[in-house]
């Protein structure tokens, strides 16, 4: 239990009341006329003993009067002393009073704050119901449902662009020997239309003069594909590779394993509360990404037929010195491979003129084949980060139906009641905080009144040095107007005596 010094204005109104008794008076002195006389009679008394009379003949006069006049004002040593001790118990009061109110305002303050919070969470609560009327959440379904096929189809894409990524590294490497055994495996295992018009310039069944059907080609029939001529080789299909080698395949299969990370972004996007710019900076990446990879991949696709035609035109060429080669007798049996050793015994212009574009050509070869790879490697990166960027906002979008579905099947009717009544109970407490506020307030007023009305008394009350310091001045006074008198009757008599 708090305590509390009590204020009792009644003791004030006893001390203004004693004070009332006890107004200050002046003493009453009049001892002019028999001062006067009584130093008429010092006439005849001699000089030296006249100013010691006069000042025994004062005092003796006036000691009873300032004694009775002290005496008078003897209660104000003890009225001061309850003045003062009441004035300690108002101060005390005041500060115990002032510290419980800090307190009580600290804990005003403390409920006002949770009455706003409670206030905001109630209105949020509220559109929030608004809002959760209006979730469709077979529509919140469906969208989750399409990115998530979308992320899917485009991690089928990126899955079979890694793989064929795989393809060409391992087609490039691959040596000239190892490429021939492996279209003409292609050809007659697998039956591959793409190596069979590749080659079938040298397909030709010597009997008929007609190029062999694909499906009747054996080993045997492929002789004339060699190392000589294995450039013009298609690059393999993914179907082809697949059934031929499927080890390559698998290493493509990691593609998927990208839809994992756009889990790992949506549950980042749930830990900062499904921020708005969090979606729209994905879905705006999403964008940019996946156009880059569609006009990575057309310009990858232009490049490819350029490579091709630029292949057909080399063999074109090179077919072309063989059969002049051939016809002038210049020593390049060998083919055109040899055409750079000895190069000024070339006579005919027509063989140098088609030298030199095939120097051109396979530069632009060189060049193109370069390009292609940059490609490549780019185009593999936009496909990585369309497929991380696509499976966020799949991933995202799922995480928002499954919280929508929360508050549809949750509801909030019976939490907005719940923070109904606690605004209530702490609007009660409040007011009765309020209360205890104004009590104290007017408790710590009073004080400061009546230690105004005391200090006001005090001021007014004299102790009792104060009244014997007083009655002094008086006495004081008349010793000094007596010994005036006596000098003025002292003249006279000097002049009476001429």
């Amino acid at each position: 239990m708090d305590q509390v010094i009590a204020i009792n204005e009644n003791v004030v109104e006893q001390l203004e009341e004693s004070y009332r008794d006890l107004g200050f008076q002046e003493p009453q002195i009049s001892l002019d006329d028999k001062l006067d006389e009584y130093i008429e009679s010092l006439k005849s008394v001699e000089d030296h003993y006249r100013e010691s009379k006069v000042e025994k003949w004062i005092k003796s006069q006036l000691d009873p009067i300032l004694s009775e006049w002290r005496s008078k004002y003897s209660q104000n040593t003890e009225l001061l002393k309850k003045a003062n001790a009441e004035t300690r118990n108002l101060e005390n009061a005041k500060k115990m009073d002032q510290t419980k109110l800090d307190t009580l305002q600290s804990r005003i303050n403390d409920f006002h704050e949770k009455k706003e919070i409670k206030q905001e969470e109630f209105t949020e609560r509220k559109r929030n119901e608004l809002n959760v009327e209006n979730i469709d959440l077979k529509y919140e379904k469906m969208k989750a449902t399409m990115l998530l096929v979308f992320s899917f189809v485009v991690a089928i894409g990126t899955y079979i662009y890694f793989a064929q990524a795989q393809i060409d590294i391992k087609w490039a490497t691959m040596s000239n020997a190892d490429k021939v055994a492996k279209v003409k495996t292609l050809i007659t295992e697998y039956r591959a239309m793409n190596q069979y018009s590749a080659f079938s310039d040298v397909l030709v069944d010597p009997d008929t003069n007609k190029v062999k059907d694909l499906n009747e080609l054996t080993i045997s029939d492929l002789y004339a594909i060699d190392e000589s001529i294995i450039n013009k080789a298609a690059d393999p299909t993914l179907g082809q590779f697949m059934r031929s080698d499927p080890s390559t395949i698998t290493l493509a299969f990691s593609a998927f394993l990208l839809i994992l990370l756009g889990k790992v972004t949506a549950t980042v996007y749930e830990k900062l509360n499904m921020p708005n710019w969090m979606y729209y900076l994905l879905f705006l990446f999403a964008a940019i990404i996946l156009v880059g990879a569609v006009t990575s991949t057309a310009m990858l696709g232009e490049k490819k037929i350029k490579r091709t035609t630029l292949s057909n035109k080399i063999s074109e060429i090179s077919f072309k010195i063989k059969e002049l080669e051939d016809m002038e007798d210049v020593g390049f049996g060998e083919g055109y491979d040899n055409y750079g050793e000895d190069e000024n015994k070339i006579q005919d212009p027509k063989i140098k003129e088609l030298i030199q574009s095939l120097e051109r050509l396979n530069q632009d070869f060189n060049n193109i084949c370069e390009s292609i790879g940059a490609f490549k490697f780019i185009t593999m990166l936009l496909f990585m980060f369309a497929e991380i960027v696509v499976g966020s906002l799949a991933w995202i979008s799922y995480s928002e139906f499954v919280a929508k579905r929360i508050k549809v099947n949750s509801g909030s009717k019976g939490i907005l009641e719940l923070i109904t009544q606690e605004i209530e109970d702490i609007s009660t407490l409040l007011s009765e905080l309020g209360n205890k506020k104004k009590k104290l307030t007017e408790r710590i007023s009073l004080a400061t009144n009546l230690e105004n009305r005391i200090e006001a008394l005090k001021s007014k009350l004299h102790s009792k040095d104060e009244i014997y310091h007083i009655s002094q001045q008086y006495l004081n006074k008349e010793m000094a107007n007596g010994e005036a008198l006596l000098q003025i009757a002292k003249a006279k008599w000097s002049n009476s005596d001429m």
